[in-house]
């Protein structure tokens, strides 16, 4: 099967979609409503953590110096008896290790040092967790929640994020997969038509129409056309277009179509939109048999992982089944027959 000439090629339609597109406005957002959100700005501790030396352990405050040579058989006598601190607690000047209880021993207003101690022992140093000026997370990484609670216990209150407006129309179960995509990609998805004044003016930096009944008419008053209909398995249905500088989707009720859309053409376009540096967690495995692909089309593989590799489920005519039970997915170029067994390949986890 070759490439009818009435299909555009995934990759010319890519290129003359997200042209346009550049990163939105950022704005400020405290970190725990960031969660999930592209940073448009690195996420940076202003102090150092910890401030000063804290024990990491019950026992008692020492200067390591002190303790040179302790042992139950020799202990070392102090005149002047060290102070028990407690896990998190700050150490006394002069102080740089911590002892745990029965290695002390107090009488008498004295003190037995009963083992050595070394410079740092069960001690956190000032700085040692974050240095002060240090980066949490880069610009363009997407905030998770164990980024939000380092960055709560570094002293950062607020962020620098930003928000992607994605605009679904339509309904079923294709609607459904594009907005938790969309929401997962660190968007804002809003339901229901574009505003009066057409899909440019309807605010949205993408626009998502499911189920047209007349999907070309859609793509007409868009404004500028992309590609009507893509070189793309599954894909069939699938068209684009610029209004102004925001895409414009179109495309059946289907959900192996919607997939394709989210992976081939949203997820570009919201990456450039966020500033995003793209880092989809990949696998690195064997086939454990031919994947076979029409010459001519840019197909969509779904595997999944075995012990032996990765199992090819379907290649361009997707299932909800082999949907439900891959793990990953991977591109078939146009001017590829697919991939032998036992050939290594870099699939993209769902």
């Amino acid at each position: 099967m070759r490439q009818p000439s009435s299909l555009t090629p995934v990759a010319d339609a890519l290129a003359r979609l997200t042209a346009p597109l550049r990163p939105v406005t950022a704005e400020s957002a405290p970190v725990e409503a960031a969660v999930g959100r592209v940073l448009a700005e690195p996420l940076q501790a202003p102090n150092a953590v910890p401030p000063h030396a804290v024990a990491l352990r019950d026992g008692w405050a020492v200067t390591a110096a002190d303790t040179v040579g302790a042992s139950s058989y020799t202990p070392v006598m102090l005149l002047e008896e060290p102070r028990f601190v407690t896990i998190g607690a700050a150490l006394p000047a002069g102080a740089d290790a911590v002892l745990p209880p029965d290695a002390v021993s107090t009488e008498a207003g004295f003190a037995e040092i009963m083992a050595p101690a070394a410079p740092g022992e069960s001690v956190r140093r000032a700085g040692e967790d974050v240095a002060a000026g240090a980066i949490l997370r880069a610009a363009g990484e997407r905030v998770r929640a164990l980024d939000m609670i380092i960055a709560r216990g570094a002293g950062v209150g607020l962020c620098s994020v930003r928000r992607v407006r994605v605009r679904i129309m339509g309904e079923g179960s294709a609607c459904t997969l594009l907005i938790r995509f969309a929401e997962a990609a660190g968007a804002t998805v809003e339901r229901g038509p574009p505003g009066e004044g057409g899909f440019a003016a309807s605010g949205a930096d993408l626009v998502v129409m499911v189920g047209a009944s007349d999907p070309s008419a859609v793509l007409s008053q868009a404004g500028t056309d992309v590609a009507p209909a893509l070189a793309l398995r599954p894909g069939e249905g699938l068209g684009c277009a610029l209004a102004g500088t925001v895409p414009v989707l179109v495309l059946p009720n289907r959900p192996e179509t919607a997939l394709a859309a989210a992976l081939i053409i949203m997820q570009p376009c919201l990456d450039r939109l966020l500033g995003a540096i793209a880092k989809p967690p990949v696998l690195m495995a064997p086939l454990t048999r031919k994947l076979a692909s029409n010459v001519g089309l840019t197909e969509i593989a779904l595997v999944r992982e075995t012990n032996g590799g990765l199992e090819p489920l379907a290649v361009g005519d997707i299932t909800l089944t082999a949907i439900a039970q891959a793990d990953a997915w991977l591109v078939v170029p146009p001017e590829s027959e697919g991939f032998a067994a036992g050939e290594t390949v870099q699939a993209f986890v769902l």
